[in-house]
């Protein structure tokens, strides 16, 4: 699913097993691509997606999407990360999801539930759990940003190479309130959190 301008609504589907691959040196938003706009994406089953480049539930860039009440689970990305969400230059209000089973899998595999770089990302009261960045970030990875991550649960996330099992932040001004953090893992630097 590709939205390209506007204010769609993408309620109540099941966005399952696509692949998005990089026949167009693009390869982002195994299920849902975001190039402008402020859609709604709000109580879908986003589940086993596959991106070769960043996004494997979704990716958005320059947009202000609202992502609320969503099962984001078992997603894949590979050049830049973001298994379950990847927003680039984005604002996006990420709300009331389970984020949960995603990975980044290659070797600058960021953030394997959420990675944002640049932007203002809102990442508030989802469950973001048990999700796998092959280098930065487990369950979310944060760079040139200023994110507000409030009110989340953040739990079982794994980080295989570098550093933050469950939050890494990197050149960013984050605002993190509020969380519960537990039984992440690091390889590296910073099982719950990295900053």
């Amino acid at each position: 699913m590709f939205v390209s301008t506007g204010a769609p609504e993408i309620e109540g589907n099941d966005i399952s097993d696509n692949f998005a691959g990089s026949m167009s040196g693009y390869g982002n938003g195994g299920g849902i691509c975001i190039s402008s706009g402020t859609p709604v994406i709000r109580n879908n089953t986003i589940s086993g997606n596959f991106a070769q480049n960043a996004g494997g539930g979704i990716y958005c860039e320059q947009s202000q999407p609202t992502i609320t009440g969503n099962g984001i689970t078992s997603n894949t990305a590979v050049d830049q990360g973001g298994g379950g969400i990847y927003a680039y230059n984005a604002t996006p209000e990420i709300r009331e999801n389970s984020i949960a089973n995603n990975a980044a899998t290659g070797g600058n595999g960021d953030g394997g539930g959420i990675c944002a770089i640049f932007g203002a990302p809102v990442i508030q009261s989802n469950t973001i759990e048990l999700n796998r960045g092959a280098f930065r970030g487990g369950g979310i990875f944060c760079e040139f940003a200023d994110p507000r991550i409030w009110d989340n649960t953040i739990r079982q996330n794994r980080c295989d190479s570098y550093y933050g099992g469950g939050i890494a932040s990197r050149d960013c001004t984050a605002d993190i309130e509020r969380n519960l953090l537990c039984d992440n893992y690091s390889a590296g630097y910073g099982g719950g959190i990295m900053y």
